[in-house]
Order: C-alpha cells, then sequence, then structure tokens
C-alpha cells in the first residue's frame, strides 16, 4: 500500500514536469561551475554566529559545525537563500530535533539539513550542511523505455523497470553516453555520469518488495570544478572537499599527458611545460588557465595501471600557497641569518687548543685527566642551566651532552694513558667561545 501511494505521488509529479517543460521549453543543461557561480557560491556564503571553521566549504557544498539550536540555524540559512532569490520547496521538516528542506531557483535546487553533533553531546553544536544538487531536473535524465516512476523528490527519482539489473545497468550508460555525458566511475551498483559541472549518481539493483522488479535510483550533485576521466579510466574517484580527481588508467603515460592536454586546451588550460616533469617515480604537469587557476596532474606508475590524480586550487588558493611559502623562507632566511647564542667555554688550565671553529672546540690535557676534566666542565654547564641527557664515563674515553632551549653541547674524549688525551667539544644551534 505504502509503495502504491509512493507510485501514484511520483506519477503525478513525473506528468507535472512534462507539462512544465512542454510549457516552458527543453530543460537547461547541466551546468557549468561559472554558471552556478553566478547563481549561488557557497564558498562566499556567511556563516551563522558562533561556526567553527568549516570542514568543507566550496562552490558547490558547505559544512561546518556552529553553537546553535536546530531551528535557528535553519532559520539563518532560510532567510539567507530566501534573500538571494531562491523559495523553499514543499515537504519541508523543521523540529527541534532535525531540519532539512530544499529551496530552488533558476532550476538550481539547494538542499539544507541541520542535525545535532552526536559526536559531541551535551557540547551545544550542531552539524550545519547545504548541498548544491545542480539544475539538472532528475525527471529530464534518460532512462530506459517502460519504466514506471516509484517517487520523484528533489534529491532523488526512482523508477521501475523489467530488465535485470544487469541489463539496466547496460541500457543506463549507453543512453547517458548518446546524451553527451561521460561515464565517471563505478562502485559496486553505483554508476557516475559527469556532463559539464553535474554529476549523476545511478544506482541499479535488484528490487525484491517489487515483484522482482530492477530499480533505477538517479541523483544529481554540483561539482565545485570541472574535472574530466578519459573514457578508459578503470577507477574515477572525485571529491569536492579536496578538489581532486583521481583515476587508473591502462594508457600509457604519453597517452595521458596528451589526454589532459588536448581535452584541458577546448577549456582554455595551457601546460606551462612542453613534456612533464620527471621527480623519481612520478611525473607530473602544471596547468594554468586566464584566470589564474592552477591544475596539477600527477602520474605514478601502479602495476600495469597509470595512477593518476588532478587538482584544482583556485587564483586564492595559489596566491595563499605563494605567501605561506614565501612567508616560511622569510623565516627560514631569519633563523639563519641570526647569530646564534653565544656559550664561553672555560678550558683547563694547561689545556691546548687544537683546531676551532665557531661551533667546535678540539684540545688536549694531561694523560689520565680527560675524564676529570669533562666532568668539570659538565658541572660548569649544569650551573648555566643545561640539562645533561647522555653520559657514558669510561676511563679511557666518554662522552657527555646537554641541552639547553634550541642547542645542545656535545663532549667526549680519547684517553689511553700514553700521551696527551683529546677532548672535543662541539655546539649545535650555539657558537663556542674558549676562554682560559
Amino acid at each position: 500500500m505504502f509503495a502504491d501511494a509512493f507510485w501514484v505521488r511520483g506519477l503525478v509529479l513525473s506528468l507535472l514536469m512534462s507539462v512544465l517543460v512542454s510549457r516552458h521549453g527543453q530543460a537547461a543543461p547541466p551546468a557549468t561551475a561559472e554558471a552556478a557561480a553566478a547563481v549561488l557560491s557557497l564558498e562566499t556564503l556567511p556563516l551563522i554566529a558562533g561556526a567553527e571553521v568549516p570542514s568543507n566549504q566550496r562552490l558547490a557544498g558547505l559544512s561546518y559545525q556552529a553553537k546553535s539550536t536546530i531551528k535557528d540555524a535553519f532559520a539563518f540559512h532560510k532567510k539567507q537563500l530566501e534573500a538571494r532569490g531562491f523559495s523553499e520547496l514543499p515537504n519541508a521538516t523543521v523540529t527541534d530535533d532535525y531540519a532539512a528542506s530544499t529551496f530552488s531557483k533558476d532550476g538550481f535546487r539547494i538542499a539544507v539539513s541541520v542535525m545535532p553533533d552526536y559526536g559531541k553531546p551535551g557540547s551545544g553544536l550542531v552539524g550545519i550542511t547545504l548541498q548544491n544538487l545542480s539544475n539538472v531536473e532528475l525527471g529530464s535524465l534518460p532512462a530506459p523505455d517502460g519504466v514506471k516512476p516509484l517517487y520523484d523528490f528533489p534529491a532523488s527519482r526512482a523508477m521501475l523497470t523489467e530488465l535485470t539489473p544487469e541489463q539496466a545497468a547496460a541500457k543506463v550508460a549507453e543512453l547517458f553516453i548518446a546524451d553527451g555525458w561521460e561515464r565517471y566511475g563505478t562502485a559496486g551498483e553505483v554508476h557516475f555520469f559527469r556532463k559539464n559541472a553535474v554529476r549523476v549518481t545511478a544506482q541499479i539493483a535488484a528490487a525484491p518488495a517489487q515483484q522482482g522488479k530492477t530499480a533505477i535510483t538517479y541523483s544529481s550533485e554540483l561539482m565545485s570544478v570541472e574535472l574530466p576521466a578519459p573514457p578508459d579510466a578503470t577507477r574515477v574517484q572525485y571529491s569536492d572537499s579536496t578538489k581532486q580527481l583521481s583515476i587508473d588508467s591502462p594508457a600509457t603515460a604519453d597517452q595521458v599527458f596528451d589526454y589532459y592536454r588536448d581535452r584541458l586546451a577546448t577549456a582554455g588550460w595551457k601546460a606551462t611545460t612542453d613534456r612533464p616533469v620527471v621527480d623519481r617515480f612520478e611525473s607530473f604537469l602544471i596547468f594554468r588557465n586566464p584566470a589564474g587557476e592552477l591544475l596539477e596532474l600527477t602520474l605514478v606508475e601502479v602495476d600495469e595501471l597509470r595512477r593518476v590524480n588532478l587538482r584544482h586550487q583556485s587564483a586564492a588558493e595559489v596566491e595563499a600557497e605563494s605567501l605561506k611559502a614565501k612567508a616560511l623562507a622569510k623565516a627560514a632566511k631569519m633563523k639563519k641569518d641570526a647569530p646564534s647564542p653565544k656559550v664561553t667555554i672555560k678550558l683547563p688550565v694547561g689545556a691546548k687548543v687544537g683546531e676551532k671553529t665557531a661551533r667546535s672546540i678540539e684540545f688536549t690535557v694531561a694523560a689520565s685527566s680527560a675524564r676529570a676534566r669533562v666532568i668539570s666542565l659538565g658541572k660548569t654547564l649544569t650551573a648555566a642551566g643545561w640539562k645533561e641527557n647522555v653520559s657514558s664515563l669510561d676511563p679511557m674515553a666518554g662522552v657527555l651532552s646537554f641541552t639547553k632551549d634550541q642547542g645542545s653541547i656535545s663532549m667526549d674524549y680519547v684517553d689511553i694513558g700514553l700521551g696527551p688525551a683529546e677532548i672535543s667539544i662541539t655546539g649545535t644551534g650555539v657558537d663556542l667561545e674558549p676562554a682560559k
């Protein structure tokens, strides 16, 4: 009975969408990242007061925690979206324990959910997630002939078919590719397809509760960046939070680099070097575009495959990374140029100094006296605040070392009793200054 109600509801929604599409023309093509950003970028969306640093904030998705109630956090983002021209779709759920709704503008759908932070009970934190579900109308996506609707929601659409799961998967892939979509990986019964900045998920599985039919469920999401994958890729994994695409390819390294050089050129990307740079086991190629963005393509050989990673950085991220590198280089130079602390080493009476540098002193003392001299020097350092951390003091040879702040001093000796004993003092992070 429950399934029948959903079937009827899905049928009504599908018919309604057909009327809307026929009335307003063909459904809009899957959006590019640029077109989506013109409507709304979640990357620049202000957060509610009391927010912590977001775990993810990109063009297409936003996830963060904040000290707030469920209803207050939801109301904050609802007001925010409505001020930007979005309208709330029916069937919202807003309670003290959970809130979820979908907002629409120009065909784009933004899903908003707020729930308690179950990992930190009693903290007063709630988890807030906004996800751009793209501008693709799920009812307009290609599907096998003869499918019957099971349900139709803003975030997902399910259909039933008499085809087996294997037949349905093959047919769905055939239809999507014919419609200009590219394969974008699989994970068991889940198949991904990409066009522009939209990724569609097609879950295809047996539905025992539906008299043995096969269920086909579509959902879609906006991607923050448009990263292509070769059609022969055997593994495709995309992460929107890191803006990275990882694939395995049976093609040669040259074929992979040529594919990306040609494919990215059509979108305005240009490689910064004629050939990939080889660094031990890894090869990489950097692409830039007129907007100042950067794509880093890296490739390593894994068994008989090429493992490829494509990572995107916005112009702002490139600049921030450059500034960070300059700051680190400046700090390292200042540390290198800064004078090291001086430590005065009071040499024993009768010591004869040999080789000396700013960080080391070598000298000799009378036979059979080195151990006592080193112990005496160690007491002087201890009195000056140095901490002893290594001690091995045999009559004929030994070592004694100390640390203080960022510096260290090590003393070692050789004293076989047949001639002058040799003592060496070495400093790290400090300059040594002998004094008799």
